[in-house]
């Protein structure tokens, strides 16, 4: 089923804007989305660029190890280190039982931009997600909206004490009926 965007509900200007009259937010993005061109554009600007790719190839080499990464992973971040590789970036706030829809929106639509990049582009592009586990904000964080078997919005939260002192999503340990 398509929705066409103009029938989300409070839709801000920008975003209105952003795709259907580009031209008046044209100064606030690097391209249009719909052009093919801007992506190649953006590429060349982006491989242009000095990184320290030996470094960043390492930190995302021991993180992702860390966390049992497969072998594809592995061959991204090797492609990293080469000179004629770019990556297609994002990520979002950690998020109980992954946070909203969007968060895997987010993910897969990386891997789908970096493999059309890839085969359209000058050389290898790379999906890379992170999580921003050090967000402190866990009363944002800590809850997820359902709906319940009579189609009505229902908050799961996971239980965080008021009063709990900042720290980051990344140490909050779940209690036994979440986990």
């Amino acid at each position: 089923m398509f929705i066409p965007i103009k029938r989300l509900p409070r839709l801000p200007r920008l975003v209105d804007d952003y795709f259907h009259d580009y031209g008046q937010v044209r100064e606030f993005f690097d391209g249009d989305f719909r052009d093919a061109a801007a992506y190649g554009r953006q590429t060349e600007r982006t491989l242009a660029r000095r990184i320290p790719r030996e470094e960043l190839a390492a930190i995302l080499r021991e993180q992702n190890q860390r966390y049992g990464c497969g072998p594809r992973t592995l061959g991204n971040i090797e492609a990293l280190e080469r000179e004629a590789a770019c990556a297609v970036v994002t990520g979002q706030q950690a998020g109980l039982f992954s946070g909203p829809l969007y968060t895997i929106y987010k993910a897969l639509t990386a891997i789908k931009l970096a493999e059309r990049l890839s085969r359209n582009g000058p050389g290898k592009c790379v999906p890379v997600f992170w999580l921003a586990s050090d967000d402190h904000d866990l009363a944002e964080i800590d809850h997820i909206v359902l709906l319940d078997k009579d189609n009505r919005l229902e908050e799961v939260r996971c239980g965080m004490p008021s009063g709990e002192p900042k720290i980051p999503a990344s140490a909050l340990v779940l209690p036994p009926e979440i986990a």
